[in-house]
């Protein structure tokens, strides 16, 4: 007999299957319907920025946030977790703000400003030297009026930007999306102190 064989392993439980908070991803049960936004906020000789197509939930938004350099980025700042940290005031900067004064940033993931219940954070990105797309999400969809997308980079003497577009083609498209199937699962319990669990991040 081997002498590890002697030793015991304890059985691990399975991890709960809770339903995340809407304010954190799109729904797992929802097909969602798409919108070209186009929208561009910089445009120079050297850099460029803009927001491509956005896929719609009845809860809120995915969509792709695209910087492009005529030069390869500079070393530095590919490492940086771009819009996935407190923000670096030399780095990329990146907000959205709803009508009725509400505003996120995404570098402050869970956090908002003005009044409260807006959300907006990083889902993944892809990167080469000279172009980087992130996808983020926005909780919940933007109410009738102008939906504003903010960007600086003072590092690369971008100054603060914003530009304006309709909201009203993301709650038409909300109407075209399609429920696949229920999602039974509970959702996940509240923690009194809140720390480390969703709601400690939750929009107030």
């Amino acid at each position: 007999m081997s002498f590890f064989d002697a030793t015991p392993v304890p059985p691990v439980p399975p991890e709960p299957d809770y339903r995340p908070p809407e304010w954190l991803q799109p729904p797992d049960n929802v097909m969602p319907a798409a919108v070209a936004l186009d929208t561009l906020i910089v445009s120079r000789d050297d850099i460029a920025a803009w927001i491509s197509t956005a896929l719609v939930y009845p809860t809120g938004l995915v969509f792709e946030l695209v910087l492009m350099r005529r030069a390869p980025f500079p070393a530095r700042a590919l490492p940086r977790p771009w819009f996935m940290a407190p923000g670096d005031p030399d780095g990329p900067r990146f907000g959205v703000g709803f009508s009725d004064g509400r505003k996120a940033t995404a570098d402050r993931p869970g956090a908002h400003e003005g009044r409260p219940g807006i959300a907006l954070g990083s889902h993944g990105s892809s990167a080469s030297d000279r172009r980087w797309a992130g996808r983020m999400w926005l909780w919940p969809l933007p109410p009738p009026g102008r939906l504003t997308f903010a960007f600086a980079w003072a590092e690369q003497g971008v100054q603060e930007t914003t530009v304006d577009v309709d909201a009203a083609p993301l709650a038409e498209a909300a109407a075209r999306t399609r429920t696949l199937w229920p999602d039974d699962r509970p959702a996940a319990p509240e923690s009194p102190s809140a720390g480390g669990s969703w709601t400690g991040y939750a929009p107030a």
